[in-house]
């Protein structure tokens, strides 16, 4: 289905579906003047910068950027794709969806009533008796009934044609083989494909079934049994859980991505519910795509083993490549994340979530743990930069391989740019370095913290917090405060960054020019705000750190046993991240609840000040 303005059918669509009421659905929202506004629903803020025109039936945020029509609102909200959005839509208007394809669309619609059949049918047989063991399997893994219902588990019966037999009075036998829910066997005779399983319901984006998985109930190999592939299912190109997770992910702008369905449900069950899988495969490209459209912050959560860590390390250029926003984070080793929340709890999970690993700070780990070596590391770290759109972001992450490898920013750059040029990101070019003059007084790091801040005026508050820990310069912190105040009062549009540079010319003295920092092409992606206070808590750290180690090092030469505990129980402080930020992060611990952060090896990084 296309989406086109020529199309009868989209127009048809779109004229029956008020953007006012779809979100309004979702969105509280007030009026004001010939439009309405709301606090938005695709980033958190506390002053509504989300506005909707009834006459133009589109939507605009001016804190985000997010704009256009009901089905783009649709497509972004509930993470769907145009032809998802618009059968949606068209259900909700009671509009008949015609058969767009020819013959070929009424097999695919008889292909998900037979999935529909199957969901039911597997439900039923759950809340049967026969299905006693499977519930007191799921009850022994720690899943309750509400998590049962949410997930729309069930039981395959230990039949040979179960589902057969039960879905003939509305679907043929050659729907349910192509369905995957039955195999032909010799002398063209059907039998069901899951039999004495506990059934994992596998969900569209709109939380239409496409497929399921069955965990065996007897001590049977293969362990986990999963719909082959179909013509409605293709297994890279869905997350299991997404539909449920939505909320969650929302609310917590943090998408937990792991590799079983007990995974997720456990996590589910736990309290965490923004957790998705990758149903059984590595994770590919379209996957990671449908984690960006979330726009919120990305954690690979794999089991703590070889394997687990193995498939972090391949899943992390695709993911960067379309999301660079990202962490990894493993339990403690030989534990799966299932095992993991269910005997640490959510507490401890939600704290490792709180302090995983950068990508850098994980290849660093790897490190730690030899095996890598710190060269290997570095072009591993260079590669992802290579796949980084975002300027900004891109060189913050220069700045903390040349910080956690002792490679200076320079050769950094140079490795960057030929990775770039060689197949990094082909579509847009390298961000250039500036040079000495740019920014006409403003260092570096100086000139990206302004440029987010006019940018993002309500968050300059959290950006002059987080510059503050790393002793800037009088006139940076001047600015910066200055910033702060503008933020935009209650039912204010927040100002432009041209706004900002004008009353700045007027209002700030002897600092350098503000509108030599705004250095940002109009067609560069925007900026993101969480990455660079992440990575200012964590620099400021990282020199507290080294300055910590010299102290304890001239103790430890001149005997000063006083002065030495002092230290050492403030690099454990550190270490904790009692300063509100930390160095890396793993779940690997001496006990349950316990967060262990690997050495840094900054011992020997210069000083230095915003």
């Amino acid at each position: 289905m296309a989406r086109t303005g020529s199309d009868p059918f989209v127009e048809q669509v779109r004229s029956a579906n008020d953007i006012v009421d779809i979100v309004g659905a979702q969105v509280a929202l007030t009026r004001a003047g010939i439009r309405l506004k709301g606090l938005c629903p695709f980033h958190q803020e506390k002053t509504p910068s989300f506005h909707v025109s009834p006459d133009h039936q589109t939507y605009h945020c001016f804190g985000c950027g997010a704009g256009g029509d009901v089905f783009s609102f649709v497509m972004e909200l509930e993470n769907m794709t145009f032809p998802e959005a618009l059968r949606h839509l068209a259900e909700r208007a009671g509009i008949p969806v015609p058969d767009r394809q020819g013959p070929s669309s009424s097999n695919l619609e008889r292909i998900r009533q037979a999935l529909q059949i199957a969901r039911g049918f597997f439900v039923e047989r759950l809340r049967a008796s026969e299905g006693t063991r499977a519930r007191e399997y799921l009850a022994g893994r720690g899943i309750g009934q509400e998590l049962i219902e949410s997930y729309g588990l069930g039981f395959a019966p230990d039949s040979w044609d179960g589902l057969l037999r039960h879905a003939k009075q509305w679907i043929t036998e050659r729907s349910l083989i192509e369905a995957g829910l039955a195999i032909e066997g010799q002398g063209g005779r059907a039998y069901d494909r899951f039999r004495n399983r506990v059934i994992v319901p596998i969900e569209s984006s709109g939380g239409a079934p496409v497929g399921f998985g069955g965990r065996i109930l007897a001590d049977e190999e293969p362990k986990y049994l999963n719909s082959p592939e179909t013509p409605v299912y293709r297994k890279g190109s869905v997350l299991f859980g997404a539909a449920q997770a939505r909320t969650a992910i929302r609310e917590e702008n943090r998408v937990l991505v792991v590799e079983g369905y007990f995974d997720v449900l456990a996590l589910a069950q736990s309290g965490i519910g923004s957790a998705v899988g990758t149903c059984g495969t590595a994770l590919t490209p379209e996957q990671a795509r449908h984690l960006a459209r979330y726009g919120g912050r990305i954690v690979l959560l794999f089991d703590g083993d070889k394997a687990g860590i193995r498939a972090a390390l391949r899943a992390l250029p695709i993911v960067v490549a379309e999301h660079a926003d990202v962490r990894v984070l493993f339990p403690p080793s030989g534990q799966d994340p299932d095992d993991w929340v269910r005997s640490a709890g959510e507490d401890a999970v939600r704290h490792a979530l709180d302090h995983a690993w950068t990508p850098v700070g994980f290849l660093e780990e790897r490190v730690l743990a030899g095996a890598l070596t710190r060269d290997d590391a570095a072009r591993q770290a260079v590669t992802l930069v290579g796949r980084i759109t975002d300027p900004l972001v891109r060189d913050l992450w220069v700045q903390e391989i040349s910080g956690r490898f002792g490679v200076r920013e320079d050769t950094v750059w140079t490795g960057v740019k030929a990775e770039m040029e060689g197949g990094g990101k082909p579509e847009r070019a390298p961000a250039p370095r500036p040079s000495a003059s740019a920014g006409k007084g403003w260092k570096s790091l100086e000139r990206v913290c302004l440029q987010v801040a006019l940018e993002h005026p309500d968050r300059a508050t959290e950006i002059a917090e987080a510059v503050a820990l790393g002793n800037p310069r009088a006139e940076f912190a001047q600015v910066l405060s200055w910033l702060s105040d503008q933020a935009p009062a209650e039912g204010e549009l927040s100002p432009t960054p041209a706004e900002l540079v004008s009353r700045a010319q007027s209002e700030l003295e002897g600092v350098p020019s503000l509108a030599s920092a705004l250095v940002h092409e109009d067609n560069a992606p925007k900026p993101e705000v969480g990455p660079l206070i992440d990575a200012l808590r964590t620099r400021a750290l990282r020199h507290k750190m080294a300055q910590v180690t010299r102290d304890i090092r001239r103790a430890e030469s001149v005997g000063d046993q006083e002065a030495l505990s002092r230290l050492l129980m403030e690099k454990q402080r550190l270490a904790r991240g009692e300063d509100g930020a930390t160095l890396a992060g793993s779940a690997a611990t001496t006990g349950p609840q316990e967060h262990r952060i690997p050495s840094t090896g900054l011992e020997a990084e210069a000083e230095g000040s915003i």
